[in-house]
Parts: structure tokens; C-alpha cells; sequence
């Protein structure tokens, strides 16, 4: 009984400096009753406990309280014996979670056990025990938990059980959402308040823009920017877009731009021909021929997105299907002069020969027949115009 005194003063000792140095704790009470299975060397049969506690949170995952427990149990070697066994402990629990109505949990701690047994001494023993549990809440001050442990004497080599089911009444410190307030309410009253300090319209600044509300134009000016003297955002470039959201500062004076401050730009379309003629009967390029075709190459350097379609043709002598195979042979030879000797990718051209299919002119006359052995290059490319 005098361990049991010296852990009770001890913890009544300790709670206030507890208390002092926490102010968003609860307090609880613990009711509860249980099953008690004891050691086979100790010849006890099991048992029905009851319990109460007292208890405080120190956070919302951890708590510790101070319970006693009773139970009378009979001998299982000598009948008509009663043993009646109390005992009082420290323990502390940690929740796992503080969300949700489920909160699963550790319990361990520390005690003393007195038994009793008629016509003999007190024996007393030292218990730590270890556990875990489940709560359940119905609300921030009512809950009901169960939990499992065993009990290991530090006198003996015995090993008990227990299973607890157990009411949680919680008070004082306030609910969940007011845990910011003192728990004593004498330091409470003690606390001087906070007086907020007036401020006129005049040198109020609600979107804190460095402009008062009194002159501020653009109110709920967002955090960070810089404003005006008036308080809206600046535009430097007069563009009409502040600076905040403008992807091209420095417009020039007057022209359009899009949302994000850039001048509007409009696609155009662009289509150049080139027209080479060939000898008869031939599909080698001239060296005159070479000025025109680097007019072209020039334009789809210029022009990266520009695509070239070579298209050769021949005149009617002769056979057509030969015609067409020569014709393949003068567009074939522009191509390999744009890709050997200007370096255009092979992706962006294509050659193709038609044959007598597309005159230009008669085939009855000398002068026809010279203008319809050619090679055509048609060049296409999106080009973007800025709009003033």
C-alpha cells in the first residue's frame, strides 16, 4: 500500500506543473471494467476487474492517466479462498491518428498490485504493462475504447493478461476548436486582451499596395506587383497589358498586341514557281540554271516551315512512257542540285515527273515542244505578318 501512495502523490505532484506547461489540453475520466487472466504459478482463476481513471491530453496523438483497478479471484487449488488483488498505475497511451471517429492506439505503463489474502500478509509487486487498443468517438467529449495488454511482474516471473472495455468523458480545456485557450481559467482571466488598433480610411491599405484606400483606384490589387500612384498595376509600354502578365515589355507605341502584351501577327500563305526548260531529250541542268535555283534554296533557308514540290514534264515525241521516265530524270536532277549542293533536307522536297501529261504549249511547233520540257518547283510556306 505505500508503493501505491508514493506513485499517487507523485502524480498529483506532477499534474499542475503538467497543466502549467500545456494550455490546449483536455482533461478525462475513465470508467470501465474487464477480464483479468492471470500466470499458472499464481493458481488464481480469472476474473472481472473494475477500473477508473483520470487522465489529460497533452496533444491530440498523446495522453497519460493514473487508474486504479479492483478484483476479487478464487483459488483454483483451495476452495473458498478469496484473493482480492488491487492495483494503481501510470499510464500513457498514443493515438495514431487524430481524424476520424476510429483512433487506433498504444497503451503502456507502470504500477503497483497489492493482493490480499485472508489471514495472511500483503504481497506486494511491481507491474509494467504494454498494449494496444481502439477508440471509438461519438463526440469531442464522449468516447468508448477496448484495449489488450499484458502484465509482467518486476518481483516475480509471472505474466499476466487483461482486457479492458472503458467509458472517456473528457472536460475542461475547451473542445477541439479552441484549443489556443488557456486550460486554468484563472491564468485565463489574467491574460490581457488585444486591442486592435484604429485606423482612419485615410491611411487604411486593405490589398496593402502601398496606396491608401482613400486614393487607391484599383483595389485588391494582388500581393507583390508594383502599382501606380493610383494603385493599379503598371504598363510601362502603354500597350495596355500590366507588367505582371506582359510577355513582350518594350511594344512599340500604337500597335496591337494580344493578351499576353505581343504584337498580333496574321499567316499568310506564300506560293513562288520556278520554271526551267531542258534540251531535247535531256534531264542535265545548265549552268544558268543554277541562279534560279538558289533563289529557291535561299527561300527555304528563310522559310523553315517552307515545303518544295519539283514537278518535270516533256514534250509528245516519242514514246510516252519513255517521256514520262525522263521527265522523272529532269526533276530528279533540280532535287539532287538543292540537296547536294545547298544542303535542303530530303523531308522537305519531292520530286515527280508527269511526262507529256501537262503541256504548256503546242507540241506541233519547235517553240511549243521547247516550252513544255521543263521542270516546275513549287514552293509553299506559312510566313507571319505583324498586324500596326
Amino acid at each position: 500500500m505505500r508503493k501505491i501512495l508514493l506513485i499517487g502523490t507523485a502524480v498529483v505532484a506532477l499534474s499542475p506543473v503538467v497543466t502549467q506547461a500545456n494550455d490546449s489540453g483536455m482533461f478525462y475520466v475513465t470508467p470501465g471494467f474487464g477480464s483479468q487472466g492471470f500466470d499458472g504459478d499464481r493458481q488464481l482463476d480469472s476474473d472481472t476487474t473494475a477500473s477508473i481513471g483520470v487522465g489529460y491530453n497533452f496533444t491530440d496523438n498523446f495522453s497519460s492517466e493514473l487508474v486504479y483497478s479492483t478484483l476479487t479471484a478464487d483459488r483454483d487449488d483451495v476452495a473458498g479462498v478469496d484473493v482480492d488483488i488491487e492495483q494503481l498505475r501510470l499510464d500513457g497511451l498514443y493515438h495514431f491518428t487524430n481524424q476520424g471517429k476510429w483512433r487506433p492506439f498504444l497503451v503502456g505503463g507502470i504500477g503497483d498490485s497489492v493482493v490480499e489474502v485472508e489471514n495472511l500478509d500483503d504481497d506486494n509487486e511491481t507491474m509494467v504493462n504494454i498494449g494496444g487498443g481502439l477508440k471509438y468517438l461519438f463526440s469531442d467529449e464522449f468516447s468508448l475504447r477496448g484495449d489488450i495488454r499484458g502484465f509482467q511482474s518486476l518481483d516475480e516471473a509471472l505474466t499476466d493478461f487483461g482486457i479492458n472495455l472503458n467509458l472517456q468523458l473528457n472536460f475542461g480545456g475547451g473542445s477541439s476548436s479552441s484549443k489556443s485557450k488557456n486550460p486554468n481559467p484563472l491564468l485565463a482571466q489574467a491574460q490581457p486582451k488585444k486591442v486592435e488598433p484604429i485606423q482612419s480610411a485615410e491611411l487604411m491599405d486593405s490589398d496593402a499596395d502601398g496606396v491608401s484606400d482613400a486614393a487607391d483606384r484599383c483595389p485588391g490589387t494582388r500581393q507583390g506587383v508594383v502599382v501606380d500612384s493610383m494603385g493599379c498595376e503598371s504598363d510601362d509600354d502603354g500597350d495596355g497589358v500590366v507588367n505582371y502578365t506582359d510577355s513582350c515589355p518594350g511594344t512599340p507605341a500604337g500597335v496591337r498586341v494580344n493578351a499576353v502584351g505581343c504584337q498580333l501577327t496574321l499567316k499568310e500563305n506564300i506560293e513562288i514557281s520556278l520554271n526551267i526548260e531542258f534540251d531535247n531529250d535531256s534531264a542535265k541542268t545548265r549552268k544558268e540554271h543554277l541562279k534560279e535555283i538558289a533563289r529557291i534554296a535561299d527561300l527555304m533557308e528563310k522559310h523553315p516551315n517552307a515545303t518544295l514540290m519539283i514537278e518535270g514534264h516533256s514534250d509528245s515525241y516519242g514514246d510516252s512512257n519513255y517521256n514520262k521516265s525522263l521527265s522523272q530524270r529532269r526533276a530528279n536532277s533540280v532535287y539532287d542540285v538543292l540537296v547536294k549542293q545547298f544542303g535542303i533536307n530530303t523531308n522537305r522536297i519531292k520530286a515527280l515527273g508527269f511526262g507529256e501529261e501537262r503541256p504548256v504549249a503546242s507540241n506541233e511547233t519547235r517553240a511549243g515542244r521547247q516550252k513544255n520540257r521543263r521542270v516546275v518547283a513549287i514552293l509553299e510556306a506559312t510566313i507571319e505578318k505583324e498586324v500596326e
